[in-house]
């Protein structure tokens, strides 16, 4: 539907799909060092304004470029929130209710991917696919208004003599580029062939084996390596 009224194909706008997957996957880590620094109340509102301006551009995009970058930032603003989100509830919750609220958030969350698909073909038959954007536009802002009131200003205070230039950049650019090329490899093989499958696969793979050996030095790194010691850790990351 949305290939036919922007004259494009479906196979172009698979992009908008990956555009968004990408950025998510990219953001996920780096937002949430961000976060620690800034402030998770500042950062989550942060990204649901950039989520909600994301989407109102897709709901008025008029061609499939405009759709897909839209996406990109959409992805990013995504990724603040699912990370804040549960770091804005894991530091304001108690050992005893922490896990009933998580319970209820990752419910929510999984009802959500299963209605959201309905709920979007049922406003895609009636009134319009861009109203599947657009009507995240007004639950953002409410839930914008609600944070403002009702959310506590978090900040690790260990962390005070951190600054924004002292984030593992390095790490954040090794990152992306080993997220976009393997993301890049899986999409284009049936497209532009196995050649440069093979060269956007070498280079994410690459990004991703040096993004492990620079984490091991960073003097403060995304991803701490004292992390893999927990077996539970490695297990959630290959699952």
């Amino acid at each position: 539907t949305m290939a036919s009224d922007l004259g494009s194909s479906s196979t172009d706008l698979q992009w908008a799909v990956s555009a968004f997957m990408i950025a998510l996957g990219v953001s996920l880590v780096p937002a949430s060092r961000i976060a620690d620094l800034l402030g998770r109340k500042r950062s989550l509102l942060t990204g649901l304004a950039l989520f909600g301006f994301a989407s109102l551009l897709v709901a008025i995009a008029a061609d499939p470029n405009q759709v897909i970058l839209a996406r990109a930032l959409q992805g990013v603003g995504a990724a603040v929130v699912l990370t804040v989100g549960f770091s804005l509830v894991t530091n304001a919750t108690s050992e005893w209710e922490r896990p009933r609220v998580l319970g209820v958030l990752i419910g929510v969350s999984g009802i959500a991917i299963g209605v959201g698909p309905v709920v979007g073909g049922l406003l895609t038959a009636t009134v319009g696919w861009r109203w599947v954007f657009g009507i995240n536009v007004p639950i953002i802002a409410a839930a914008f208004v609600w944070g403002m009131v009702q959310l506590n200003e978090q900040r690790d205070e260990l962390l005070a003599k951190i600054r924004l230039l002292n984030l593992d950049w390095l790490g954040i650019l090794l990152l992306a580029v080993g997220v976009t090329g393997l993301s890049l490899a899986i999409d284009d093989v049936s497209t532009d062939g196995l050649s440069t499958t093979a060269v956007t696969a070498f280079i994410g793979s690459a990004a991703i084996v040096g993004f492990t050996f620079w984490e091991r030095q960073a003097s403060w790194p995304l991803v701490p390596p004292e992390l893999w010691r927990y077996p539970g850790f490695p297990a959630l990351v290959i699952g």
